[in-house]
């Protein structure tokens, strides 16, 4: 009787551990859309792909390069459009994304001829759709 308690045992929390991973494995490739849509909003010009990655009033934040001071705005579509542009040989890059319940974090690179931004991502599960909240940005210039 002991032994087939344990199989049963053994069986259910095999069974939460797929279930979980497979829970995790969706929540990373929803992530993942929510990040594309912003990539595809920025490098393409599609607003409604752009709009839909963001919460209302998400940042951007950075160090201006010119001034050495900090810097945060309100995250919008005219405001990258101004910012991004895609040159012969620009390379976009999803580097990653961590899924941690209703959080994630993912890293973009941009790749240019001279320069290379670097975008980190703070993104939460709001009414069950992952929506960018903020995002920081370097830049690393090339010589």
């Amino acid at each position: 009787m002991k032994s087939v308690k344990k199989i049963i045992t053994s069986f259910f929390l095999v069974g939460i551990f797929l279930f979980s991973t497979e829970t995790n494995a969706q929540q990373d490739v929803q992530a993942r859309q929510c990040i594309g849509n912003f990539i595809e909003g920025v490098t393409k010009g599609n607003q409604v792909k752009f709009n839909m990655s963001l919460q209302k009033n998400a940042t951007f934040k950075f160090v201006d390069a010119k001034t050495n001071e900090f810097k945060s705005q309100v995250l919008t579509f005219d405001l990258l459009k101004r910012k991004v542009t895609n040159p012969e040989g620009f390379k976009v890059n999803l580097m990653g994304v961590d899924v941690s319940g209703t959080t994630a974090q993912a890293k973009v690179t941009y790749d240019y001829v001279d320069r290379k931004l670097v975008d980190y991502f703070n993104l939460l599960k709001i009414k069950g759709e992952w929506k960018i909240v903020d995002v920081i940005c370097a830049t690393e210039i090339i010589k």
